[in-house]
């Protein structure tokens, strides 16, 4: 389950994992690839690529929003 979408200009999409604290990445040919993950990763809910092509996400941990 998906919170926040992103994606970039070479047609992949950008999401975070719910159940699995996971930030991911899924390619145009269907495959996925984790990105990052850990407990500090709870509720990833909003992602950006920025013009540099960093992608950024913002996650709570505990009442603490990581960015």
């Amino acid at each position: 389950m998906a919170d926040g979408l992103e994606s970039d200009d070479k047609g992949r999409l950008y999401g975070g994992d719910l159940e699995h604290d996971v930030l991911c990445r899924r390619n145009p040919d269907g495959t996925c690839d984790p990105l990052a993950q850990g407990p500090e990763l709870v509720w990833i809910d909003t992602l950006s690529v920025a013009s540099d092509g960093h992608l950024y996400a913002i996650a709570m941990y505990g009442s603490t929003r990581l960015r």
